[in-house]
């Protein structure tokens, strides 16, 4: 088998496992919201993570007022049922102490992209240091090519020999960002098929 068929064959059998955060528990938890209550164990069985982790989650959304008891258990065994108190799109982020944690950089890119249109990598690094954080214009411009390569930008003309090249967005798929995911593939040249499930990761900014 050659490289590139091998490479062909990998790209369509592998299977790959996406990483599940929180913000795949607050949309299992805006899913189940819609249909009535819920509790902590409902959403562990649907998204996998261990009851926890996603009762620690709930305890801050809970403190951050995002979401509310609807009453407290006196059966015991029996869970505590809660619901969305304060709808958001986007998964809450929530410290140790119930305070909301700035947006992420990739939401912040994100949103400053769509205002923007046309945009150069340096544009959003400046935008990223006036709200006070230190931006890193070689991952922000690798994103951007990332982005250009999925098919949701364009160049926006030609580029100069000394020039940071332009881009415009030409396609938004939805309010929260695309993300450059990173997978360990355990691949087997024997018998040409992968090994098990390949663990994905979100490649930082």
């Amino acid at each position: 088998m050659t490289a590139a068929r091998e490479s062909k064959d990998l790209r369509a059998r592998v299977e790959i496992s996406l990483p599940k955060g929180e913000e795949a528990i607050w949309a299992m938890i805006q899913k189940l919201d819609r249909e009535g209550c819920w509790s902590t164990s409902d959403v562990s069985c649907f998204v996998g993570h261990k009851t926890k982790v996603i009762a620690n989650y709930v305890a801050r959304l809970e403190s951050a007022g995002y979401v509310r008891r609807v009453g407290r258990s006196k059966v015991r065994g029996e869970p505590t049922l809660y619901e969305i108190a304060r709808p958001s799109i986007f998964a809450p982020r929530i410290s140790s102490s119930g305070d909301d944690l700035p947006e992420l950089v990739i939401e912040t890119l994100w949103r400053t992209m769509r205002m923007l249109k046309v945009f150069r990598a340096e544009d959003l690094a400046a935008y990223l240091a006036e709200t006070g954080r230190a931006p890193n214009v070689k991952s922000i411009r690798v994103y951007l090519w990332r982005l250009h390569g999925a098919g949701l930008l364009a160049f926006a003309g030609k580029r100069g020999q000394r020039q940071e090249q332009r881009f415009r967005l030409v396609r938004i798929p939805g309010p929260r960002a695309p993300k450059v995911l990173t997978a360990n593939v355990v691949w087997d040249p024997n018998r040409g098929e992968p090994l098990g499930t390949a663990q994905a990761e979100e490649a930082g900014l």
